[in-house]
């Protein structure tokens, strides 16, 4: 045994064991190509839970052409205009598009806040590589941002987020709104993803094999998004590549001590404070990439939001 994977045995031998075995099955994402990924990630389905949310599906204009936007409302008062959370959906930027796999996800943060979750299907990679995904996150951000449009929302109080390559773009489209004057976002809440698709920080070796996401994989989707390689230098691409994160949304970042993203999410986060701008941070111990239990970071995510719109905290 070499002393990375000695390393990596004790380090594993602290993962809790339901994370542990999550991590040994996972596969190479470039054996299995992007049709396997779409079949890894599109497995993981769950029914909505009985809250009383209920959903309905609409078309938003985007400069590719329509985007499928899938809209949660929770139970709520007559005439209460509640706050909207835009999720834009992870799946390693090749997967993820289908709705119905993000229902209890969604349904249940609708319902926890509360508020509206607007969850678009963006265009995705390798048939409509960057920025293709990215401009149908920006139309419907700006939709959902229209007070004209939706009365009964309370489209000052706006967030944005996700996890993984969701989050990267959710990290794009704050900067975009920044630059733009506009949409104001109340909070953009980013989970264990690629802020930087160089892929070259020292987490991305030193976690390189064996945490659950390997850097190969990661190179592996990376590419599939960006088509043309160059395009991994253009900040929409790789947030942590902006020239300034100065008055960009306040964020609330989590990560696991053992992903590959680590360093990268942690390095934004460090940009982000010496900017003035509000962040949370949380590095999870003892966690990789691939986490069986997402309880305790929803639940945090849940309480970013809800202090964020000015919630009272959850009895």
């Amino acid at each position: 045994m070499d002393d990375y994977e000695r390393l990596r045995e004790e380090r594993l031998a602290r993962v809790s064991a339901e994370d542990r075995a999550a991590i040994e099955r996972w596969p190479d994402l470039a054996e299995i190509g992007v049709a396997g990924v779409r079949g890894l990630i599109g497995g993981h389905r769950q029914a909505p839970p009985d809250n009383g949310v209920v959903s309905r599906d609409v078309e938003v204009e985007g400069p590719n052409g329509p985007v499928p936007v899938r809209i949660y409302t929770p139970v709520h008062e007559e005439g209460e205009r509640l706050p909207v959370v835009l999720h834009t959906h992870g799946g390693g930027f090749v997967a993820g598009g289908d709705p119905d796999m993000w229902d209890a996800a969604n349904s249940s943060m609708a319902a926890a806040v509360p508020a509206i979750v607007v969850h678009p299907s963006y265009r995705l990679p390798p048939e409509n590589p960057f920025p293709a995904g990215l401009e149908d996150g920006w139309a419907v951000l700006n939709w959902v941002a229209d007070g004209d449009v939706h009365e009964e929302w309370d489209t000052t109080r706006v967030a944005i987020g996700g996890g993984c390559s969701g989050a990267n773009i959710a990290a794009a489209l704050a900067l975009l709104a920044r630059d733009a004057g506009g949409p104001d976002l109340a909070l953009q809440y980013l989970q264990a993803w690629p802020a930087d698709l160089r892929n070259d920080s020292r987490s991305q070796y030193e976690f390189a094999d064996g945490y659950g996401l390997r850097k190969s994989d990661n190179d592996f989707v990376s590419a599939q998004y960006l088509g043309n390689p160059e395009n991994r230098w253009d900040w929409r691409a790789s947030p942590l590549l902006a020239d300034s994160v100065r008055g960009v949304a306040p964020a609330h970042i989590t990560v696991g001590e053992l992903d590959i993203l680590r360093d990268e999410d942690v390095l934004y986060a460090n940009r982000l404070r010496d900017a003035g701008v509000p962040v949370e941070l949380h590095v999870d111990a003892n966690q990789g990439h691939v986490v069986a239990d997402f309880g305790p970071i929803f639940t945090r995510q849940v309480d970013a939001l809800r202090r964020a719109f000015g919630i009272k905290p959850a009895d």
